[in-house]
């Protein structure tokens, strides 16, 4: 399981296609929308070796001043954010 930290970087441009254009990476767990961070993503590997991913995305307001957000439905954006990451993952897994 020495590659999972990996996972960081294929969960960001999952988040970065969902969210569309204007959206950047800023490594390693940083999602930009315009110069302005509007989402992170942390990776942490249990015990059993899986990765647990949390993903955070502002939707509809910045949480402190600075901040950047996107404007979409939550749903979709989740679901658009689902489908990026499987697809990831799988290149992921398939490269290994």
């Amino acid at each position: 399981m020495g590659r999972w930290p990996e996972l960081t970087l294929v969960a960001a441009e999952a988040v970065a296609g969902a969210i569309g254009d204007g959206a950047s990476i800023k490594e390693p767990n940083d999602v930009l929308l315009d110069g302005r961070k509007v989402a992170g993503i942390l990776a942490d590997a249990t015990d059993t070796g899986r990765v647990v991913l949390g993903i955070g995305v502002n939707v509809g307001s910045a949480p402190w001043p600075g901040a950047g957000f996107v404007e979409h439905d939550r749903l979709d954006l989740l679901v658009s954010i689902l489908d990026e990451l499987e697809r990831g993952y799988n290149a992921w897994v398939t490269a290994r």
